[in-house]
């Protein structure tokens, strides 16, 4: 297999085990958040809570009202964030690092610039008339709905060293007049230094109950559907296996969360293919030849 180049490399499967918003497996100095406006009954500390139901919700949408710091204590690799929400179509977010702290920092290390939370996928005009894109290239609210994580991710190409993260939401046109933000996820992540295989498995497990009347009729209890993601990598490192892989495994287990982008660069399948996860088996690797292990990882989403 020939070496990568870098900009292929940024397109290789991404997984971020460890929050440091909450340092469940960190060095124990956990984050702060303050800054914005938020709602007595949904503060800003709700983004610390792993259930989606738990959100923090803004007392408006103007500038001041829809941003936040992220203290996290000490300087901390800080290469990827990811957020859950539900704001409108046109929503923007803008996420700084920084050395030092304060609503308009000095030593940035980090600027995304200005990033549209629901991407645009697809050319806005040369699409049929009647096709649900025309005219903005974004993907179709109807079909966002299939999907009930909307997120937004930033992905730096390496590593950011930064202490204080400063988020940014400009949706002043949301019709709700507020703003709810589920999740935060923040950490370094692991990139795999070779592509994935072909093989990847992308699929769906129903967890809707289903039951047969004596009169024949099917009956169901419906319930959320969860994306799942398997995927083989072949001829990682040894090193890389056991550091990155083998540990990875045993210390997120089927219970923690992660995040999982099968690649953070792209926007058009980005919602199918990234998302908040579970591992859904743990999965030995298997040193194939020498230096060259081969692993799988098994992915089922968190939808609540």
């Amino acid at each position: 297999m020939g070496d990568q180049t870098r900009d292929a490399a940024r397109r290789n499967l991404l997984i971020v085990p460890d929050n440091r918003l909450d340092d469940v497996q960190g060095d124990g100095i956990p984050a702060t958040l303050s800054g914005g406006a938020w709602i007595a009954a949904r503060p800003l500390s709700n983004l610390l809570d792993p259930r989606f139901i738990v959100a923090a919700e803004s007392d408006g949408v103007d500038p001041g009202a829809t941003r936040f710091v992220i203290d996290y204590g000490a300087v901390v690799d800080l290469r990827a964030c990811i957020l859950w929400g539900d704001p409108s179509r046109s929503a923007r977010v803008r996420r700084r690092i920084s050395l030092d702290g304060g609503p308009d920092p000095a030593e940035v290390v980090r600027d995304s610039a200005w990033q549209d939370w629901i991407p645009v996928t697809g050319p806005a005009w040369t699409l049929p008339r009647a096709h649900p894109s025309f005219g903005h290239g974004r993907i179709p609210e109807r079909e966002l709905r299939q999907y009930p994580q909307r997120f937004w991710h930033d992905v730096a190409p390496e590593p950011v060293l930064g202490r204080f993260e400063h988020i940014d939401i400009d949706d002043g046109g949301n019709p709700a007049g507020r703003i709810r933000l589920q999740r935060c996820w923040t950490g370094s992540g692991w990139q795999t230094s070779v592509p994935v295989e072909f093989g990847a498995e992308w699929g769906w497990e129903d967890l809707s109950e289903i039951r047969t009347l004596l009169s024949g009729r099917v009956d169901a209890e419906h319930r959320p559907r969860r994306r799942t993601m398997h995927v083989r990598i072949e001829g990682l490192p040894e090193d890389e296996a056991l550091s990155q892989v083998y540990d990875m495994i045993g210390r997120v287990g089927i219970s923690r969360q992660l995040y999982v982008s099968w690649d953070p660069t792209e926007t058009m399948h980005r919602h199918r293919r990234s998302g908040l996860a579970r591992m859904a088996r743990l999965t030995p690797s298997q040193l194939a030849r020498h230096d060259w292990v081969d692993s799988g990882v098994q992915f089922i989403e968190e939808v609540a």
